[in-house]
């Protein structure tokens, strides 16, 4: 914790090359210079420019900008932050929980009920939170049956890759064509979902340049959480859940991002 007191200490934001989210990160920075008191130092930096001005203090694992000879390749950028004694936000095991991947590990059986050993009422209540899903790269008969029943009832899945933002999902008849031409390598990297049936209410979707249009909608409620801990010991210093977040699309909508144009973002109406 002695880097959050480093009076030399930045917050360093990476992002993309082409950067959709700038304006949701530029709160983000202007709240900590708010709370700082103008005290935090903020950078945003591309992984190609972390490439060229991070580096590691081999001594003290301090992540340096700028301040040291060794220089890193590109695709080892991600690595030189993560061996860092810097506070990752996300760290790679966030990262990591959020693929499809290991969400569909995670609905297996007993995984929940590792992590709740003497907690069976709280690992049923987060199982009550999964939709099923299904790993593709096996060829038993559980696997086999699953797809032959998406292919026949495609309106039941959704096939997903490892994919974030909304996009690249597919749906219906896709979902019939892709199993069955899928080779065993490209049906590995995807996992077969429930598709979900959310309530449908009246509601008014408004964008920019267009007029706003009431149709049937169903939304999408995501919560807010800060989670600091230290990774060496596991110790936990904060565990809040702070906030949330509604994005609505028309309930024909099959894809669901804001940024691909899918979804508009939306205010609950608390009673």
């Amino acid at each position: 914790m002695e880097s959050v007191c480093d009076a030399h200490a930045i917050v360093l934001v990476v992002i993309e090359d082409t950067n959709q989210n700038q304006l949701d990160q530029k709160f983000v920075e202007f709240e900590l210079e708010k709370v700082s008191e103008n005290k935090v130092n903020c950078l945003r930096l591309t992984f190609t420019q972390c490439t060229n001005r991070l580096s590691l203090d081999q001594d003290t694992y301090s992540l340096l900008v700028d301040g040291g000879k060794h220089k890193v390749p590109e695709w080892q950028a991600r690595l030189t932050i993560e061996r860092s004694t810097a506070i990752k936000c996300p760290w790679i095991g966030l990262q990591l929980a959020n693929t499809k991947k290991i969400q569909q590990v995670l609905d297996g059986a007993g995984v929940v009920e590792h992590y709740f050993p003497r907690q069976p009422q709280m690992a049923a209540d987060v199982r009550s939170t999964f939709a099923d899903l299904w790993g593709l790269e096996n060829d038993d008969e559980q696997t086999t049956n699953v797809i032959q029943d998406a292919i026949s009832n495609p309106h039941k899945y959704v096939l997903k890759p490892q994919l974030e933002g909304g996009a690249g999902n597919y749906y219906d008849e896709q979902i019939t064509q892709k199993l069955k031409t899928f080779s065993p390598q490209q049906r590995a990297a995807h996992i077969l979902m429930q598709k979900i049936s959310p309530l449908v209410v009246k509601n008014y979707l408004i964008r920019p340049f267009h007029k706003p249009v009431l149709v049937q909608a169903v939304s999408e409620l995501g919560i807010y959480g800060c989670l600091l801990g230290n990774g060496e010991d596991m110790s936990i210093s904060t565990n809040i859940s702070h906030g949330h977040i509604l994005r609505s699309k028309g309930e024909k909508v099959n894809e669901g991002g804001v940024a691909v144009g899918a979804a508009v973002i939306d205010t609950p109406f608390l009673i």
